[in-house]
């Protein structure tokens, strides 16, 4: 089992999102309000259903009519490879940019010109007083449009002398984040101490130390610039594999609910939906806080917009896990406990639970049980989802290309 059970699982339950929330047009029906209760601070909170959706009586064979699902054919389009040239870019740039290693010094002349970078101290003044936020030393500073700095700052060094120290005014944007800068016209003093340009692949041995490489990041286990380079080409290259099989599983769940037919039980999803805004609430909301109040504060929507977005959600959601549900049926793949406890082991992990208690208990809006059997059938479904990508066709389209591959 790949890591397409733990993408899968973010997804579904934790980001059925608030990002399409807003004025809903859904024709579809709306599920029945759900009860509320009062929490010790007064606040309104979700009353927990009388029955929980997993002890609820929902028969994968009996609400969902599958299509052909072995061998289907799917087109995905991107890019899901790198070559060496590419691989070496990437490289270089997350040492210089992160880490501010990875140059050359250049020692055949001392005048600063467009393209260079500069090895430079700054400090910036407003009214003749240095603010906050404004001073930085040993900074690698790249001449040119793309500097990363506002417009302006980097203007005044081209033709600066390597060891000179000068000042020139630069104007704040008016949009910019302080305020306090914001459309103000300031004083910055540079001292340049080096030119440099940026390293090849071939002579980064002979400006990275092994010891600097273990200086910075020694503490994760990365001790030389070959580890670093190692463990670059790895985690891209993982991470690029994770981008197609998410690109292959979202074809396949288009293809599925497309080509399925599914009867979701409007008792069901009210439960579901429920279920939903407790575990919403319990993740986000402050115990003085009541749902509608902070949708409104922090997504400009109100109550009723968002459940009919996460309605439409869970619709979709719940359709699959049928659908996958009756494919791992059906193909008689069963849950292997050791897969599973690993799989409760990252999720533990990833979002910072004590203790798979405690994450039962989320998912399960606040019912263990209720929790760990939801978990229990969304392995098992990710079982079926495996079973239909790795019988797939897939055909990739390059996203700047006509052609297949």
């Amino acid at each position: 089992m790949r890591n397409r059970i733990l993408a899968g699982i973010l997804a579904a339950v934790m980001v059925l999102g608030l990002t399409a929330c807003g004025n809903s047009d859904s024709d579809t029906d709306s599920t029945e309000d759900a009860e509320t209760t009062e929490n010790e601070s007064g606040a309104a909170r979700t009353a927990s259903p009388e029955v929980a959706s997993m002890e609820m009586d929902i028969d994968a064979s009996e609400l969902v009519e599958l299509c052909d699902y072995t061998g289907i054919e799917l087109t995905i389009t991107g890019t899901y490879e790198m070559t060496d040239e590419e691989m070496d870019e990437q490289i270089l740039y997350d040492l210089q940019t992160y880490l501010g290693l990875g140059y050359t010094e250049v020692t055949d002349r001392d005048t600063i010109e467009e393209g260079d970078i500069v090895n430079a101290d700054y400090t910036g003044y407003l009214d003749g007083e240095a603010f906050d936020g404004g001073s930085a030393t040993d900074q690698m500073i790249e001449i040119s449009d793309d500097s990363g700095y506002i417009d302006g700052f980097v203007d005044g060094l081209v033709g600066v002398t390597v060891g000179d120290t000068v000042s020139y005014e630069v104007t704040f944007p008016d949009s910019y984040s302080n305020e306090d800068l914001a459309g103000q016209t300031t004083t910055f003093e540079f001292t340049v101490y080096g030119i440099y340009r940026a390293a090849t692949m071939d002579e980064l041995a002979d400006v990275v130390s092994d010891d600097e490489i273990n200086e910075l990041l020694g503490d994760y286990g990365i001790t030389t610039l070959q580890e670093f380079i190692d463990w670059e080409t790895e985690g891209y290259t993982d991470d690029l594999e994770d981008s197609k099989e998410s690109a292959i599983q979202e074809a396949a769940e288009e293809y599925l609910l497309e080509n399925c037919t599914v009867e979701i039980p409007e008792d069901y999803l009210n439960v579901r939906l429920t279920e939903y805004l407790i575990m919403f609430e319990n993740t986000y909301l402050d115990d003085d806080e009541d749902l509608e109040t902070y949708l409104s504060d922090n997504y400009s929507t109100t109550l009723e917009d968002a459940k009919a977005t996460w309605e439409e959600s869970l619709k979709e959601q719940i359709s699959y896990e049928l659908i996958y549900t009756k494919i791992a049926i059906e193909e008689g793949l069963e849950l292997d406990e050791d897969g599973y406890a690993t799989f409760i082991d990252n999720l533990v992990s990833y979002y910072s639970y004590e203790d798979e208690s405690e994450l039962y208990e989320n998912m399960g809006a606040g019912d263990v049980d209720n929790g760990e059997a939801y978990l229990r059938m969304y392995y098992r479904m990710n079982l079926g989802q495996d079973y239909v990508v790795d019988n797939a066709s897939v055909t990739i389209v390059a996203e700047d290309e006509d052609t297949t591959e």
